[in-house]
C-alpha cells in the first residue's frame, strides 16, 4: 500500500457542491464523476489505492474509504475519495480491494493509504505473498483479509514483478548489488506519463539497501 498525498479538491467539484444544497454522491453527475476519477488516478500515480495494480478509467472506480452508506456526511468529502481497481468485475473474477471491502469499516482496523506509515505496515515475500510487517499488527492483518490482498491472483502478479526485478527468473545471470540498485531505483521513479509502476512498495521493501 503506497501512501497517497492528497492534493487540493478540484475547482469543478467544489463549485458543484456549492451550487447544490441538497447534494449527495448519487446526485453527482456521471460525467463529472469520470472527470473526478481521472483526477484521482493521476493523484495516485496510476495505481490502485490498495493493491497498487495499474489502473485507468476503464478498470477503476471511485472508492469511499469510509463507506458512504454509513458516513453519508463524508460521501462528497474529497479526502475520503480514492480510486480502486476492478470497475465492474464479472462473477468469475475474485473480488479484492474496494469491492471486497464494500461497506465494511472499523476505525483503527483498516490501514489508510493516506497514512504515511502505511508503506511500512506490510511485508512481502519472494513468492509475492503479503503479511503484516509486525506479526501482532491486528489492523494490518485485518486490512489484508478485508481487502483480499492475499488472493492468488495478486500474489502471482507481485511474484512476477519480483522475479523480473530481482532476476529470479534468470538464476544463471544474477545481478550485482550495484546493478540491482540501479534497476530498483529506475523502477521506483515515476514514468514520463507521471505514473508509478505497479506494486511499488513490494519492490521498495524488498530492496536490501532499504533496510540498512
Amino acid at each position: 500500500m503506497k501512501c497517497i498525498k492528497k492534493s487540493d479538491e478540484p475547482d469543478f467539484f467544489s463549485k458543484w457542491k456549492t451550487e447544490h444544497r441538497d447534494k449527495t454522491y448519487v446526485s453527482f453527475p456521471s460525467k463529472m464523476r469520470k472527470t473526478l476519477r481521472r483526477k484521482l488516478i493521476r493523484e495516485q500515480g496510476g495505481i490502485c489505492c490498495y493493491c497498487e495494480q495499474s489502473i485507468i478509467l476503464s478498470n477503476s472506480h471511485i472508492e469511499h474509504f469510509r463507506p458512504q452508506d454509513t458516513y453519508e456526511n463524508l460521501s462528497l468529502d474529497y479526502n475520503n475519495l480514492l480510486c480502486s481497481c476492478q470497475k465492474e468485475p464479472d462473477k468469475e473474477t475474485p473480488l479484492h480491494c474496494g469491492h471486497c471491502k464494500s461497506n465494511w469499516f472499523e476505525e483503527g482496523l483498516l490501514v489508510s493509504p493516506l497514512d504515511p506509515s502505511c508503506e511500512n505496515r506490510f511485508h512481502f515475500t519472494d513468492d509475492g505473498r503479503i503479511l503484516p510487517a509486525v506479526p501482532d499488527d491486528v489492523a494490518a492483518a485485518e486490512t489484508i483479509k478485508r481487502l483480499a490482498l492475499d488472493i492468488p491472483a495478486l500474489s502471482s502478479a507481485r511474484k512476477a514483478v519480483i522475479e523480473a526485478i530481482f532476476g529470479l527468473d534468470e538464476p544463471n545471470t544474477p545481478l550485482t548489488r550495484e546493478e540491482l540498485q540501479q534497476v530498483i531505483q529506475a523502477y521506483l521513479k515515476k514514468k514520463p506519463d507521471k505514473k508509478f509502476n505497479p506494486f511499488w512498495t513490494t519492490v521498495k521493501q524488498l530492496d536490501p539497501d532499504d533496510h540498512q
